[in-house]
């Protein structure tokens, strides 16, 4: 287990946070409500934190992601990987989970959404958002059409955009920091997620590589300082680079890789960049599904 202490710094920026709540409320231009949400979504995210706990699935190679927040709201992040498709839809069974509030894909290639149709039969889901990059595969022809299926509203950068927070009425935020259905490619295209809990934030960064790291930190500058980082498209070498590492400043790196990958993920010039970061390296392929649970202030880790 992996238990840390946030800094002085981090504890004195929610405490302001909290002083100014009310205020930084009055601008709501980046707390957009889609089509369809009640008004009850959009009042401010409660103070109250809870214990947040997100689960890094062993799927092999591949991602699937998912949080369970203080007050019982549930976000999948991705649902693909080299294992059987019943992996994803058993271990969220287990945890008793019958309603999936967000379901995100942050790109459509098969390592992250080959299991989606499976979810969304198996599990009651209240809104779809990926990043509008369409893909002609029978993978995404098979997502596609079990989304529609599930009748819920589906959201893509036509309706997000960077600095929006996905409207969970939840005590934890989900920002986004990068989605681009008309990006070069399907890894640029991802959905990239900064989860705050009280003063514990988490980067979640689809497949993005060192190009969409630069605009990020480009962007948003001081804000994608953060504890946890998924590392992105599972370690690979294009990826991590050392200004974004610098930026982001983790302490826990989290990468999801198959044992034994062909594509030799994760790479060592990614690793060694992580390890010369300061960051405690986790991986699937040799941990396993890895829990991490925080209350706002403190984190803890087990594999």
């Amino acid at each position: 287990m992996h238990l840390r202490k946030r800094t002085k710094r981090k504890l004195l920026s929610f405490v302001l946070v909290a002083l100014i709540f009310g205020a930084v409320l009055v601008s709501t231009d980046h707390i957009k409500l889609p089509i369809g949400l009640t008004d009850g979504t959009n009042g401010p995210p409660s103070l109250h934190i809870g214990n947040t706990t997100a689960y890094f699935i062993d799927v092999g190679q591949g991602d699937s992601i998912l949080i369970v927040t203080g007050d019982n709201r549930t976000v999948l992040i991705d649902a693909g990987g080299s294992t059987s498709a019943s992996v994803v839809v058993s271990f969220i069974q287990n945890l008793s989970i019958g309603v999936i509030d967000a379901f995100v894909l942050t790109h459509p290639d098969a390592d992250h959404i080959g299991w989606s149709d499976e979810v969304l039969e198996a599990f009651d889901v209240l809104a779809i958002y990926h990043s509008g990059f369409v893909k002609d595969t029978a993978t995404y022809n098979r997502f596609e059409q079990a989304a529609k299926a599930e009748g819920c509203p589906i959201y893509t950068d036509e309706h997000l955009d960077p600095g929006d927070y996905l409207p969970l009425n939840s005590s934890v935020l989900f920002q986004v920091m990068h989605i681009d259905a008309e990006a070069r490619d399907a890894n640029s295209a991802s959905i990239v997620l900064k989860m705050s809990c009280g003063t514990v934030d988490f980067l979640l960064t689809g497949d993005i590589d060192s190009k969409v790291e630069s605009s990020i930190v480009s962007s948003f500058g001081a804000a994608v300082d953060i504890e946890v980082l998924k590392v992105a498209h599972h370690g690979s070498r294009y990826s991590s680079s050392e200004q974004f590492l610098s930026a982001t400043s983790p302490e826990i790196a989290v990468i999801s890789a198959g044992a034994g990958n062909t594509y030799g993920h994760p790479h060592e010039e990614a690793l060694e960049r992580l390890e010369a970061s300061g960051a405690t390296i986790y991986r699937t392929d040799m941990n396993g599904t890895m829990v991490i649970t925080t209350d706002g202030v403190d984190w803890s880790v087990i594999t």
